[in-house]
């Protein structure tokens, strides 16, 4: 039943509302459920300046009652507000006025806020589990102490009202002690809730239940038996009673209490006691029997009654489909759930949310088709947003709906549950239950769909906790070995390339991205995605001295292999992906395997040729790799100008890369070859200058450094060596532009500039990592500038130095280089 707190009448020992009206209207809102109009009413009354001390409590009274009501009828998701609310102001009076006559009143209500959320808690364990149960728990405890607490405190205050004059608008001895009473019953309560918390026939369960047995027999010697509150104290200890098994006890509570003298609350509820002892001891005909009295008495109803009455439908459902009687379950099962939907209409969404909670305990044990009306029950729950037991509905019913081999509707109503959760954001339990079902369920036509699904939510819930990453790897590596030719397997390896790629692993990332194949759709994004893995990866490979040549050549055969038509011939029309793996190919190949640069000027003309529609930015940049292709082949330079004249409208990054281009062919080129290179060099860096602000930073310093390199290169030393020493002098911590300027001063014949070599060089060492490329060679740099500068000596003992120091030289590169200076330094 719901508490005196929510009931129509005030406590007894509360005096009325502030006026018989207000009380009437406020009684009327809430039978309504129109708790917003009744919380705005007491708002706006309460901060009337003119208020009687009394009024001001009652009316606090009234608003904590209609935010308990709320929170007690509003879905799930939204109680704690109204809670919160309740409490809020039962705190906020307490703390303003300490000393209120109606004090005591306000925080019986604030324990009963308590009693009631514990209470609902409780139910709704008992339904689905869960977290709930220490939710019910918590809230119990705290309205035990509150109570206790004003137990003691009303025991000690009703003799100083008895000896005291009364203070305007404090209550008397007779309605504290009417208050006490009612502290007692609601005490009762707590304990019977405690109880309900532990299992059946526990220590725990029954030591809570006689408690309440105690308490309520303490209560009732102290009341005339035609008290109401005696009347109700006697329903409480019937429903003890009941609860412990004591039957006989139980029924001797209600004897009388069904007939013309007896309040209509008091003999509806009576009434609904009586049937559910009959339940209690599997008599559900003979509880049949009993609903022909009907649901009203004097013209009242009672949803204590008709919850009753739900519940000996349920009973009789469970005994037909334990009888094996499939018709008669049938027809008790729906006459249940058509009852549920009534409770709903006539007596709001608590009721029809505990018949909901019934159906959803009752149901495994009844065996045959009730997963169908579970699965209603389900569907019911998450339209009223009750989503806690919406899902542990369709769970059971997807558990039931297996059992009794309907597949196809077990993996509905298990999708429903873990999809609910998805929807609420609790990606980590939805994931759970969407792997669960599609391993459960591995032949099921979409069992590869919720495993995909489940790991999204798991990706979903690690933005939170990276620690998940390496389970959601994992999953997505399963997904594929389970489902390997399943459409949806594309889109895991897409999101396995991607999660490695964020990982900078790139070799892992770039298989992950090969595997998706060309007829996926989401083949283009993995194409795209490849591209600057494979640079990545070869960008590391080269940074850490290991061969390059194997993986450029995987990479590059891999890239034409997207270029060919389903007849192995190269398309008339290119696709955006395939331009793509033109251009990536041939920069491969230039940038990692240059005696192949004809075959990349092959790729990209023939790419060229088919790009009608093409974007121009693509176009651009094909011709800039076109033009470094052809600067390659030390026999088509000539072409290479000829094409260069023709990119004065590339944009600057594209410029750009033909500056870096054609200084990476340069390098590798004879020394007759570098000075026509370096003027195509210097020609691109003059065209690109005055569009530098493009650029970033760090692509304008390349520029700059690339521009110098190129006028070295035409024996244009003095300019060269001025603008690299700025360089130098602007960027002291970049290696690759202390290194350049130190190597241009090393190759230099005269002293001072040998001088400032060994300078530099020294400086270089000193900033470099130890044992890295670049510190071996600085140090054999050092050497050799020593060395012209006809400092033997000094350069023998370093290069003795270093190759004698453990681990000494080899495997790095240099032990060779560094053997041949010290044989020339004649040691």
């Amino acid at each position: 039943m719901l508490l005196a707190l929510a009931g129509g009448q005030p406590l007894r020992g509360q005096t009325a509302a502030p006026s018989q009206q207000d009380a009437k209207f406020l009684l009327g809102l809430r039978e309504r459920r129109l708790f917003e109009l009744a919380e705005t009413y007491c708002a706006q009354r309460l901060r009337d300046p003119a208020l009687s001390a009394a009024a001001q409590g009652d009316l606090t009274i009234e608003l904590i009652r209609a935010y308990s009501l709320h929170a007690w009828f509003a879905p799930a998701q939204e109680r704690e507000k109204w809670w919160a609310l309740a409490k809020a102001v039962a705190a906020d009076f307490q703390r303003r006025s300490p000393q209120h006559p109606r004090r005591i009143q306000v925080r019986m209500h604030a324990a009963l806020t308590l009693l009631s959320q514990g209470e609902l808690a409780r139910q709704e364990w008992e339904a689905g589990g869960g977290a709930a149960q220490e939710a019910a728990r918590q809230s119990l405890r705290e309205a035990s102490r509150l109570l206790d607490d004003l137990d003691k405190e009303l025991t000690r205050e009703i003799p100083l009202r008895r000896r005291t004059p009364l203070a305007e608008g404090e209550s008397t001895a007779e309605e504290l002690t009417n208050l006490q009473r009612q502290c007692l019953q609601q005490l009762a309560r707590v304990r019977r809730n405690q109880g309900l918390l532990y299992e059946p026939g526990s220590n725990d369960r029954v030591a809570a239940l006689l408690q309440a047995v105690e308490t309520l027999s303490r209560l009732l010697a102290q009341l005339d038996p035609e008290d109401l509150l005696a009347l109700e104290a006697r329903l409480d200890l019937c429903v003890c009673q009941r609860l412990l098994g004591k039957l006989d006890p139980a029924r001797e509570q209600i004897a009388d209490l069904d007939h013309d003298g007896v309040p209509p609350p008091v003999a509806l509820r009576a009434r609904a006691e009586e049937i559910r002892l009959l339940l209690a001891e599997k008599k559900p005909q003979e509880a049949q029997k009993l609903l022909a009295a009907g649901r009203k008495v004097r013209e009242q109803t009672s949803a204590e009654l008709d919850f009753a009455i739900f519940e000996t439908y349920v009973a009789l459902w469970q005994g037909a489909a334990a009888a094996h009687d499939e018709p008669a379950s049938q027809a008790w099962q729906q006459k249940a759930a058509d009852f549920s939907r009534f409770l709903e209409q006539t007596h709001g969404v608590y009721w029809s949310r505990r018949a909901d909670q019934l159906l959803i305990r009752a149901a495994p044990s009844t065996g045959g088709t009730n997963w169908r009306i579970l699965s209603r029950t389900a569907d019911d729950l998450y339209l009223k947003k009750e989503l806690d037991p919406a899902v542990a509905a369709y769970e059971k019913a997807g558990e039931q709906a297996r059992q009794a081999a309907q597949l196809n509707e077990a993996y509905d109503l298990l999708f429903k549950a873990a999809l609910v959760q998805e929807q609420r954001q609790l990606h980590s339990d939805a994931a759970a239950r969407f792997r669960a079902l599609s391993l459960g369920m591995k032949l099921h036509p979409q069992a590869a769909a919720a495993h995909l699904r489940g790991a999204w939510n798991l990706g979903a819930a690690s933005d939170a906790d990276p620690r998940l990453l390496d389970q959601y790897e994992a999953w997505l590596a399963e997904h594929g070995a389970v489902w390997p030719r399943d459409e949806t397997t594309a889109q895991s390896r897409l999101w396995l390339g991607r999660l490695h790629q964020s990982q900078a692993k790139w070799a892992e990332a770039a298989r992950d991205f090969q595997a998706v194949q060309p007829d996926s759709p989401h083949f283009a994004a993995a194409a795209t995605a490849l591209v600057p893995c494979w640079r990545q990866e070869l960008l590391s490979l080269s940074a850490a001295n290991k061969n390059t040549a194997e993986p450029a050549a995987a990479a590059v055969t891999f890239f034409c292999s997207l270029l060919m038509g389903t007849d192995g011939k190269l398309p008339e029309k290119w696709s955006s992906t395939q331009r793509l793996a033109a251009t990536t190919a041939a920069e491969i190949l230039l940038d990692y395997l240059p005696a192949r640069a004809a075959e990349a000027q092959g790729i990209l003309q023939a790419a060229l040729n088919g790009a009608q529609g093409a974007p121009q930015e693509w176009q651009t940049e094909a011709q800039v790799l076109l033009i470094v292709s052809l600067a390659g082949q030390p026999g088509r330079r000539k072409e290479a100008q000829v094409a260069f004249a023709q990119t004065a409208a590339a944009a600057p990054r594209q410029l750009l890369r033909l500056v870096q281009g054609l200084s990476s062919i340069a390098a590798r080129s004879r020394a007759e070859s570098r000075r026509e290179l370096a003027s195509l060099q210097l020609q691109a860096a003059e065209l690109l200058l005055p569009h530098r602000e493009q650029l970033q930073p760090a692509e304008r310093l390349t520029l700059e450094r690339e521009r110098a390199l190129a006028l070295a290169a035409l024996d244009k030393r003095t300019e060269a060596l001025a603008a690299l020493a700025e360089l130098a002098a602007k960027n002291p911590q970049n290696g690759v532009v202390q290194e350049s300027y130190a190597e241009l001063l090393l190759a230099g014949d005269d002293q001072p500039s040998l001088t400032s070599a060994l300078d530099q060089w020294r400086r270089v060492a000193k900033g470099s990592q130890p044992r890295t490329q670049r510190w071996f060679r600085a140090k054999y740099s050092i050497a050799l500038a020593q060395f012209k500068l006809g400092q033997k000596s000094a350069a023998a003992t370093l290069l003795k130095y270093e190759l004698a120091t453990p681990p000494g030289l080899e495997g790095a590169g240099w032990q060779q280089a560094y053997e041949e200076l010290l044989r020339q330094c004649g040691e």
